[in-house]
């Protein structure tokens, strides 16, 4: 038996338990009950409240006289009322909700967002404060060498801290201090408070106000666009069950409220209204919702969210209203799923629908995509979900779909041609982003066919040769996925990076990829097949075309004399002529093409997987941050460059998600537009476009000088 040893800090009072247990885990599982019981007491606020106070008391020392003065940790507004903000509402709910049981303060806020039990201004504002108060407390602390946590009360040394921490002088510093503390102190307080309504939401549903005054209240509550706003009141108003109605019952109009708010409180309220409204008009007034969000209130608080984050989500919601209670559910379990989950769904919902109806069939696709999107999009706005975990569930989901759908267009031509002869198979091969498992929202998916078989004919009614039959199955895949449907599109398909380009067929024998990639593979094509790996098809086919492509790009090491010279200027100029005819006027903005953007990342790892990856087997991956991370570990290149270039990576790629799942569009620039500069900037986490601009701007620079230092070293 191990002793082990647990100290639990709460508030200055530390409780010390020692046991006897086979291990850590063993402990932490009998604490556990008593740590997030499943009933709490009603008393739980009081007690923390009171607990807060006591610390206040015993611990804060009054400002002045003996020099002290703020007290970034017990002071009003300070971190530890964040700490217990977040912990109260863990001790309340996590004994029903084990996704909340998280030990990181920024971790559990992301939680109870996901949650639905923090709005998203609460969850910003507390995330701002802990992370400008902790590191605020850590320069302090630097500097005099001392654990402490009081700011110093004489101009001279809080001159210094301000200079510090960034600031031209204190004042600058003394505004941002109490900005963030009043934030805190002002959401501590709501601590087990519904709290009123705000008067200007109780007044407009009310309909107690003029047009002018209506007008004044949408404006301080954040709508841009007046007109519109009290247009889509003006409509969400006409049905008499609708919460936002002067004349709801008690029920709806308590509903409306809370939703009204939540609106208001959104990265984009005008956007956020519209789909409500859309909503109310879509359903009626016999829709069950209502009575969902009375009995959930904290899904009223997901909806507001996600209805002011995302164009396409919203609409996701709108036109398949039953996802609406998949959000229950969303908040309490892991948000990640895999292929085979993916696909099991896919299965559960084509067996459902009529077989000899393909739109059907089609759209039954779409909309388990459009589910499982929206899981992904609700996971990343709410913290849950890190830039390269929503590439990889995204492609997940593509894959999914992939595989399905190439069995549907199978099944019809076998249908009609019977199958192809002997031991003709097909595979389909994802390259790009969907190979690198890299896929961002409203992504294209690359991929190439490759089959094998019998020069013969097919064995159906109107047969045909197995060349036509593998091309026509790709033809028809390609068109399925590209159609809409009436639950929206699946996928545009890019096939381009085959070994004839955009002419010829879209299928290549294997015999056919050997002899090009043998003889005729210029260093380009190399490069895009570092990404190659089987999505869909037959499998072993798959993986002895994936063979042959690693081969292809790792089997022989560059040319002794300027091999690696001639791969890093062909790296260059390829670059260059990206930049120079993809990026156009204004590609400071694009956070793809443009100078220190995410392809500066792609090639800078491509570069070292060409140079090195001979000699290093674990650099002969498909993706971007594991071939760099390969390469620190392998010593081939100067960690620091490494390390900048994969935290530029995930940087870039997670202001791209938020760019893209706005409307679901392929886009990478940012908005010229100053106000959907500043929208684009609050879903992502800044408090206006300029300090957004200002982060990515730095970003680039930086990857830019690591790509240079890399690809000429």
């Amino acid at each position: 038996m191990n002793k082990i040893f647990a100290s639990v800090d709460l508030g200055g009072t530390k409780i010390e338990l020692i046991a006897l247990a086979e291990n850590g885990a063993e402990l932490l599982r009998t604490l556990r009950p008593f740590v997030f019981p499943r009933l709490t007491s009603a008393t739980v606020i009081d007690d923390v409240r009171a607990l807060n106070r006591r610390i206040k008391r015993e611990l804060v020392r009054p400002r002045g006289g003996d020099g002290s003065g703020f007290d970034l940790k017990n002071g009003e507004g300070g971190i530890r009322e964040i700490e217990f903000f977040v912990q109260a509402l863990q001790l309340i709910h996590a004994g029903k909700r084990p996704v909340l049981r998280v030990r990181g303060t920024l971790a559990a806020l992301d939680a109870l967002l996901f949650a639905g039990l923090i709005a998203d201004h609460e969850h910003l504002a507390m995330w701002r404060a802990y992370r400008w108060l902790r590191h605020t407390e850590h320069v302090l602390q630097l500097e005099g060498g001392l654990q402490t946590q009081i700011v110093p009360d004489d101009d001279a040394r809080r001159l210094v801290l301000a200079r510090r921490l960034g600031y031209p002088g204190d004042v600058g510093f003394a505004i941002d201090l109490v900005k963030h503390t009043a934030a805190v102190s002002r959401l501590f307080a709501t601590l087990g408070d519904p709290g009123d309504e705000r008067a200007e939401v109780t007044a407009i549903l009310h309909g107690e106000l003029t047009e002018d005054e209506e007008a004044d209240a949408l404006a301080r509550l954040g709508f841009h666009d007046i007109a519109a706003a009290r247009a889509e009141l003006a409509r969400a108003r006409r049905s008499s069950d609708s919460p936002l109605s002067p004349a709801a019952s008690e029920r709806t109009a308590r509903i409306g409220a809370a939703l009204l708010g939540e609106i208001a409180a959104s990265a984009d309220p005008d956007q956020a209204l519209r789909a409500v409204g859309d909503l109310i008009a879509r359903r009626g007034a016999a829709w069950s919702i209502w009575r969902l969000l009375d009995e959930n209130p904290a899904i009223i608080r997901l909806l507001g969210s996600i209805f002011g984050a995302s164009a396409y989500l919203a609409r996701t919601l709108v036109d398949t209203p039953e996802l609406i209670d998949l959000l229950i559910e969303l908040g309490q379990t892991p948000p990640t799923r895999s292929v085979a989950q993916v696909a099991a769904d896919l299965d559960a919902r084509l067996a459902a629908v009529d077989a000899d109806d393909p739109e059907q069939g089609w759209s039954a696709i779409a909309e388990i995509k459009n589910g499982h999107v929206l899981r992904v999009g609700l996971a990343d706005f709410a913290g849950a979900l890190d830039a390269l975990a929503v590439c990889a569930e995204l492609t997940a989901i593509a894959e999914a779909c992939l595989d399905r759908a190439l069995a549907i267009i199978e099944g019809q031509l076998a249908a009609r041609h019977g199958r192809p002869p002997g031991d003709a198979r097909l595979a389909v091969l994802g390259l790009g982003k969907l190979g690198g498992r890299e896929l961002g929202y409203a992504a294209d998916l690359d991929v190439v066919f490759v089959y094998t078989g019998d020069d013969g004919e097919s064995d159906g009614a109107a047969p045909l040769a197995a060349v036509e039959w593998f091309s026509r199955c790709a033809q028809r895949l390609l068109g399925a996925l590209r159609q809409r449907t009436p639950r929206g599109r699946l996928y545009e398909i890019d096939t381009r990076l085959r070994p004839s380009g955009s002419q010829g067929l879209l299928v290549t024998s294997l015999a056919g990829w050997r002899r090009y990639h043998a003889e005729d593979a210029r260093l380009w094509e190399r490069q895009a097949l570092i990404k190659l790996r089987p999505v869909a098809g037959d499998r072993a086919l798959g993986e002895q075309v994936a063979r042959l492509a690693a081969d292809t790009v790792y089997g022989q090491p560059p040319e002794p004399a300027g091999g690696v010279l001639a791969i890093a200027e062909a790296i260059r100029q390829m670059r260059e002529r990206i930049e120079r005819e993809l990026g156009g006027p204004g590609s400071r903005r694009d956070l793809k093409l443009g100078a220190g953007g995410i392809v500066d990342i792609e090639f800078a790892a491509q570069y070292l997987q060409l140079v090195h990856g001979h000699a290093h087997p674990a650099l002969r991956t498909t993706g971007t941050v594991a071939a760099l991370e390969a390469a620190a570990a392998a010593g081939i290149a100067p960690a620091r460059d490494l390390e900048l270039l994969a935290q530029g990576y995930r940087f870039l790629r997670k202001i791209e998600h938020r760019l893209r799942v706005v409307h679901d569009q392929p886009i990478h620039r940012l908005p010229e537009a100053k106000a959907e500069l500043d929208k684009l900037a609050r879903r992502s986490g800044f408090p206006d476009g300029g300090v957004l601009l200002e982060h990515v701007e730095r970003w680039q620079h930086e990857v830019r000088s690591a790509y240079l230092r890399l690809v000429a070293a």
